[in-house]
């Protein structure tokens, strides 16, 4: 490949590493298959990897893009933010792209979020929607990541794993719409966020050096939101383009979430201030609206009158068969209607499907009970590590029944003061139904739980 100049250089690609070779070799081989003819460079920043990185990197990186590749090993692991900082300085394109190497950039990628930079003045940063992938891990990567164990076949084909963040009313963060199919509708809007992920991010590069970069007294955790914060501030808005797409193997790094308390503290401290709820606002404007679990789980769903109409529409199936196939489609066009899925999972012709209808309900919903029948069935099969992972998360999800009670009060009280009527009426109901709750929701779940528990003790048989 020809040399380059710095004029030709439209966008300069920024990966930092740290071991994990396979997973970098794949990175820059998709991603030189999906940028042919484009005026990129390529700048690896090589946090002194100790696998074969320093010494395969170069020539392969050489080889796809010529003189448009970077190679700089640092003497010691600098982590993401500062080797992010170090690929920003000594980049010449007018637009930064941040890459994570456990990324796989799809087709198409690139050329809209260039464009949004172009067409949208307001917006300081764009990325993709990122994608789980679906089904085992090939020989790109480990086979399991730190903390979910094998990646499993998803029914519904490839899920989202970042669309964009949301801010609830208590200033907590999360992924919107994580885990819905990728061909559901709402993985196909274009929204405007406070935060998006930096694990694929385009900026414009003096935006980014003026703003002063990634604060680099995080460590691997929380400098995207710190960074988004800054912008944010300054009214700048961030946004996800759903016409391009990447798949994402999450926390990949060794050592990933080790600092996550002290990053999370310090995000409390200087970003988290700074934004304003619109988990709500951001679900109006999907049409559906907040409801809240008995396990207080704060969460989009359908409008009561929309789950009416699904719930008729399923009813006049004329076999299981076509239940099955009215119920799949309904889960990918309304992903957050619960009941369809619960009985999807009833109609599931083996453990196997049944497992997978139920992990993909507990990536969306997030419930205990859920964890407790993916324990079931995980010790029915043998798997004692997963039964024993889906098991812990149940217990570590629960606490003491007054603790919701007194979470409930308190939400009600600040959802009001900000005011957040229609959220704080949902605790407020939840109040109400307190004592129906603790009968017949909780008290049946702890006695589940500790049987779970007593029998996991002594090696016995699943639940049944």
């Amino acid at each position: 490949m020809p040399e380059t100049t710095d004029e030709t250089i439209e966008a300069s690609v920024i990966i930092p590493v740290f071991n994990q070779w396979r997973l970098t070799r794949q990175c820059l081989a998709t991603l030189a298959r999906t940028t042919t003819g484009e005026s990129i460079e390529v700048i690896v920043i090589d946090n002194a990897s100790t696998d074969e990185t320093a010494q395969a990197c170069p020539a392969l990186g050489e080889g796809l893009f010529g003189g448009r590749f970077v190679y700089r090993r640092a003497e010691k692991n600098l982590n993401f933010g500062p080797a992010s900082n170090l690929g920003a300085r000594i980049a010449r394109g007018a637009t930064l792209i941040f890459l994570n190497n456990d990324t796989e950039p799809l087709p198409g990628w690139y050329r809209p979020l260039l464009r949004d930079l172009d067409d949208l003045p307001d917006v300081a940063a764009t990325g993709p929607v990122l994608l789980y992938p679906n089904g085992e891990p090939d020989d790109a990567g480990p086979d399991e990541s730190e903390n979910d164990g094998p990646r499993r076949h998803n029914p519904f084909g490839r899920t989202v794993q970042h669309l964009g963040v949301y801010v609830t009313p208590f200033l907590k963060v999360g992924h919107l719409y994580e885990g819905i199919p990728e061909d559901s509708p709402l993985a196909k809007k274009r929204r405007f966020f406070q935060i998006i992920t930096a694990a694929c991010m385009a900026i414009r590069a003096d935006l980014f050096r003026r703003t002063g970069g990634f604060d680099e007294r995080y460590v691997n955790g929380c400098e995207d939101i710190d960074l988004c914060a800054r912008l944010w501030s300054q009214g700048l808005r961030m946004t996800v383009n759903p016409q391009s797409r990447v798949v994402h193997r999450t926390s990949q790094t060794p050592g990933r979430f080790v600092h996550d308390a002290e990053n999370s503290q310090l995000a409390r401290k200087l970003a988290v201030p700074l934004f304003v709820p619109n988990l709500h606002t951001l679900a109006k404007n999907d049409a559906m609206r907040l409801s809240l679990s008995p396990w207080q789980n704060l969460r989009p769903a359908p409008p009561p009158a929309v789950e009416a109409r699904l719930k008729k529409f399923a009813d006049k199936a004329s076999s299981p068969a076509a239940l099955r196939e009215i119920l799949m489609r309904l889960a990918v066009d309304h992903p957050y209607w619960e009941e369809g899925l619960a009985r999807l999972c009833r109609l599931a012709a083996t453990p196997a499907e049944e497992r997978a209808f139920l992990e993909h309900a507990h990536t969306l919903f997030h419930t205990p009970d859920d964890a407790l029948d993916l324990h079931a069935l995980c010790r029915k099969a043998g798997e004692d590590a997963q039964a024993s992972r889906f098991l812990n998360a149940a217990e570590a999800f629960v606490g003491p029944f007054s603790t919701y009670v007194a979470t409930a009060r308190e939400a009600v009280d600040w959802c009001s003061s900000i005011g957040l009527e229609d959220v704080a009426a949902l605790y407020r109901d939840w109040l109400t139904r307190a004592d129906d709750i603790r009968q017949n929701v909780y008290e049946p779940f702890m006695q589940r739980m500790r049987k779970a528990r007593r029998r996991g003790n002594s090696g016995a048989a699943g639940l049944s």
